[in-house]
C-alpha cells in the first residue's frame, strides 16, 4: 500500500484513541499481551500501546516482532527458542480474537488493531502469521461492515432531514394563517 494510507490509517487511529498513559517500549510487550484480557479501556490502551510500537516501522523493531527474526528476541528476552516464537504468535493470535470479539463495541479499539496489522503487513516476515489467523478476511469484514453502518446512518439522516423541513414548511403554513387571521 501506499505511504499515505499507512500514515493516514495510524492518523486515524492515533486520533480516535487515547494514548497510552506509560512509557511505550517493546520490553513492555508481554505485558501489553495480558492486558488484551482485561477490560475495554485497558485493551484499548494496550492495543494503542502496540499500534506505536508497529509503527516505529524500525528494522529493530520489527526484528523483535518477527517470529523468523527471533535471534535478538531470545538474546534480549533470555528465552529459549520456542517461547520468543510464541511471543509473535501469541500477540497476533491475541490481537486478532480481540479484533473479532470487540470490533462493534469499541471504535478506538478497532482502529488501534486494523492499525498495528496494516503496519506489519508490510512486512513479508509477518505475512503467514497474519495468513494465519485470517486478519485479511476479518479486515475486509470490517470494512464492509462499517460501509454498511454509514450508508444505513446516511439514509436516516436523509429522511431525518426531508421531516424536519416538511415540519418546518407546516409550521410555516400554520403561521401564515395564524398571522392572516388576526
Amino acid at each position: 500500500m501506499a505511504p499515505t494510507t499507512a500514515s493516514s490509517l495510524n492518523s486515524l487511529a492515533s486520533k480516535r484513541s487515547v494514548t497510552p498513559s506509560k512509557q511505550i517500549s517493546i520490553n513492555q510487550i508481554t505485558e501489553y499481551i495480558e492486558q488484551l484480557y482485561e477490560s475495554m479501556e485497558i485493551k484499548t490502551e494496550a492495543t494503542a500501546a502496540i499500534r506505536e510500537i508497529a509503527a516505529q516501522n524500525n528494522a529493530y523493531v520489527i526484528q523483535e516482532l518477527s517470529e523468523n527474526g527471533t535471534r535478538s528476541l531470545i538474546n534480549y528476552m533470555n528465552k529459549p527458542l520456542p517461547v520468543a516464537h510464541l511471543y509473535t504468535d501469541a500477540l497476533m493470535s491475541a490481537l486478532a480474537r480481540v479484533l473479532l470479539e470487540d470490533t462493534r463495541k469499541n471504535m478506538d479499539l478497532t482502529a488501534n488493531i486494523l492499525a498495528t496489522f496494516h503496519s506489519i503487513s508490510n512486512h513479508p516476515q509477518f505475512h503467514e502469521v497474519l495468513t494465519k489467523n485470517k486478519i485479511g478476511d476479518m479486515s475486509m469484514k470490517i470494512m464492509s461492515y462499517e460501509m454498511e453502518r454509514t450508508d444505513m446512518l446516511s439514509s436516516k439522516t436523509a429522511v431525518r432531514k426531508q421531516s424536519i423541513v416538511l415540519l418546518c414548511k407546516l409550521d410555516c403554513r400554520d403561521y401564515a394563517n395564524c398571522s392572516d387571521n388576526a
